[in-house]
């Protein structure tokens, strides 16, 4: 009986080894499943990162290039109003105004007032 019992208690030992070194190798292998997964949590995020970053110097480029149109076209506008400017198309300006106005002026000088405005207007340019 004695050696039953010593049997029984060797089994009962080999037992407790046997679930110790199976517990120990699930938490070693639930350790590493959580390593695991916080390193797949950190290159996600580090990969969002990149994105965002990538997203935003594309905005900011988008931005750029939309700014750069409309700095050229407003400088094209300029050149075409400098252009359009001339000193007869003034005159046309004024004299399309003062068609225009529903004012009705008396006196002697009036004719003089046109003569006096635009003396020069009309001379070609050489």
């Amino acid at each position: 009986r004695l050696k039953i019992a010593r049997e029984r208690h060797q089994v009962v030992i080999a037992e407790a080894e046997t679930e110790s070194q199976r517990l120990k190798i699930e938490a070693e292998r639930e350790k590493m499943v959580r390593e695991i997964n916080m390193e797949r949590h950190v290159m996600e995020q580090k990969k969002e990162a990149e994105m965002d970053q990538i997203k935003s110097e594309q905005l900011a480029k988008r931005i750029e290039a939309q700014a750069d149109a409309d700095a050229y076209a407003a400088r094209k506008l300029a050149d075409a109003n400098a252009l359009l400017l001339t000193p007869q198309y003034l005159a046309l300006q004024m004299y399309k105004a003062m068609a225009n106005n529903t004012k009705v002026f008396f006196g002697d000088k009036i004719p003089l007032m046109f003569q006096t405005l635009t003396p020069d207007l009309f001379k070609s340019e050489a």
